[in-house]
């Protein structure tokens, strides 16, 4: 027999019904959308069509945009290819993938562009200067002098294009603040890509991957809480990295040019950005977070909307 046995039992239940009073809990602080960018372009290794070699790198890229805009991707990163196939810079490269995505689809996406190749730097900002990107990627690691990347961002911030800090660990966290922010080369809202699954560095199972994508996501946040964060779904993680980053009110890049895996746990794989793309929005929507459109994504950014999105 307990000492509580005395209890009322209409006291029982008041106490219970106050204590655990599941309808009363505040809402979590979620946004409703979820940028959803399809980064389309992989290289052979990554893609398995093309390492099959069905077709022409410049095409399957084209092709691979259509696919994405149709499923319903927010943004789309492009990589341009040339007639041969290889990496370019060249506005023209851009436009041949860019155009045929917006002839079908107009700006319902937002474009993202690559600033890595070309000859010169004018090649390498040839997307930006021609007005096709909306925002493109800076990436801040090591290997990039200070002064390129400061260029880069002051170039995109003239042309009105976003740049897009892309970051694999805490240092290059520390190097978008110290050559970036801190000198005031970029505005607000700061716009983050976080790739935590990255080469030798890949997360080996669950825990790994929600300690080390919240290591990040805390670093990012003390320099500005109110930043745009997207995550990179890349290698073996890929869907549950995704699932794992809406759950925490992030936004995600997902395609083939970051994972061609399914699952973390088996060997199936993806040879279709539009299925990639398609999956991430059937998951948005599980989790009742709504796909965003290209407008949304612009308004997140601080961009003028298009107004057909």
């Amino acid at each position: 027999m307990s000492k509580y046995d005395d209890v009322p039992l209409g006291h029982q239940i008041a106490y219970a019904r106050e204590k655990f009073d599941v309808a009363g809990q505040p809402r979590w602080k979620v946004p409703d959308t979820v940028v959803i960018e399809a980064a389309i372009s992989g290289d052979h290794y990554q893609n398995p069509a093309r390492r099959r070699g069905a077709g022409n790198a410049r095409e399957l890229a084209k092709q691979e945009a259509l696919l994405a805009a149709g499923a319903g991707a927010s943004a789309i990163h492009f990589s341009a290819y040339d007639k041969d196939g290889n990496r370019s810079g060249a506005l023209a490269d851009y436009r041949h993938m860019v155009d045929a995505a917006r002839d079908k689809f107009g700006h319902a996406f937002l474009v993202n562009c690559n600033s890595l190749y070309g000859e010169t730097f004018e090649d390498k900002m040839s997307a930006v200067y021609g007005g096709i990107a909306e925002e493109a990627v800076v990436n801040c690691v090591y290997r990039f002098h200070p002064k390129f990347l400061q260029a880069s961002v002051e170039v995109m911030e003239a042309h009105g294009c976003r740049p897009h800090l892309t970051v694999r660990d805490t240092i290059e966290i520390s190097n978008a603040y110290d050559y970036l922010i801190k000198p005031g080369l970029v505005r607000k809202p700061y716009s983050w890509l976080i790739y935590p699954n990255f080469d030798g560095i890949a997360f080996p199972d669950a825990r790994a991957m929600h300690t080390g994508l919240q290591f990040m996501l805390d670093r990012i946040r003390d320099i500005d809480p109110d930043s745009v964060i997207m995550v990179g779904c890349n290698g073996r993680a890929s869907i549950f990295l995704c699932a794992a980053a809406m759950v925490m009110g992030l936004n995600v890049r997902v395609g083939m040019e970051d994972s061609n895996w399914l699952y973390p746990h088996r060997d199936e794989t993806c040879d279709d950005n539009g299925v990639a793309v398609a999956r991430a929005v059937a998951l948005a929507n599980l989790l009742g977070r709504r796909p965003a459109t290209g407008d949304d994504y612009r308004r997140l950014l601080g961009l003028r909307p298009k107004g057909n999105a």
